[in-house]
């Protein structure tokens, strides 16, 4: 072991160390087009391969595992009426909400399918995360709760977390969605894991794997992230299938021509 160390010192450690002198001695220029060209290409070949190289797991399931492409039919808007007279009675910086739901749904697709496991993780919780805000505000207006929008509103920490956890806001309940509460909660708890390195939680997100690699390597390992992936994105599809589809965009449609003819007192 001992003279492998000291050959590893010899043949790698110390070549290395004499290059970065040389090239911070003599300012080494900064990466050019072509190096550039050629370090994305070689990056895309290796995101690439780890989506297609598969592995099968003690219960016979393959992964990287298949996906199907989002698709938001319709997002109703904080006041229906708009999508006939494409102009709202107020202004409120929450009504924007929306438009970068399909945005975070399409991008959460796209890493998948190029093997950014990491980034189809973080776009799949944002997406999630935007539709129980938006849902949970456009809600509260509809049924007239000023005072609980006026509060979520100004709430600066209103996010994923608080809209699950907190029994004051009770936003699973209003949406009538406390079927996805498990699902949100292990989303809550890998966006902690990963975006706030939270040993805590990341172990939270392994006990509840379901092959032996999941419950000892780390979420971000590359034999684990694309489970990982996997179920986010699964778990963001069936919320934009319950709030989006096409069967509610109908519903949406419907209510939008009965506010116009009571915004135009139309019988």
């Amino acid at each position: 072991m001992f003279g492998y160390e000291r050959m590893k010192v010899k043949k790698a450690i110390m070549p290395r160390i004499r290059q970065w002198k040389k090239d911070v001695k003599n300012k080494t220029a900064p990466m050019g087009q072509t190096d550039q060209k050629a370090f994305l290409n070689g990056l895309f070949r290796e995101k690439l391969d780890s989506r297609h190289i598969t592995t099968r797991y003690e219960n016979g399931e393959i992964y990287p595992k298949d996906i199907a492409a989002p698709n938001t039919v319709f997002i109703q808007f904080p006041e229906p009426h708009v999508l006939i007279t494409d102009l709202s009675d107020a202004d409120e910086n929450w009504y924007r909400l929306s438009d970068i739901i399909p945005d975070f749904a399409n991008e959460a697709f796209l890493t998948y399918e190029l093997g950014c496991w990491l980034a189809s993780i973080a776009s799949s919780i944002n997406c999630c995360e935007y539709i129980l805000k938006y849902e949970f505000l456009r809600n509260l207006k509809k049924e007239g709760n000023d005072s609980l929008l006026k509060r979520a509103i100004s709430d600066n920490r209103l996010g994923l977390g608080s809209l699950i956890k907190e029994k004051t806001y009770g936003c699973l309940e209003l949406l009538g969605i406390e079927s996805f509460q498990d699902k949100l909660e292990y989303l809550n708890d890998v966006r902690v894991s990963i975006y706030h390195f939270n040993p805590d939680r990341a172990e939270k997100v392994s006990r509840r794997g379901q092959f032996e690699v999941e419950k000892s390597a780390q979420i971000w390992d590359s034999m684990v992230s694309p489970i990982v992936a996997f179920r986010t994105y699964e778990i963001m599809l069936d919320l934009i299938n319950h709030f989006y589809s096409k069967k509610n965009a109908l519903e949406y449609y419907e209510e939008a021509v009965a506010d116009w003819k009571k915004k135009r007192k139309i019988k």
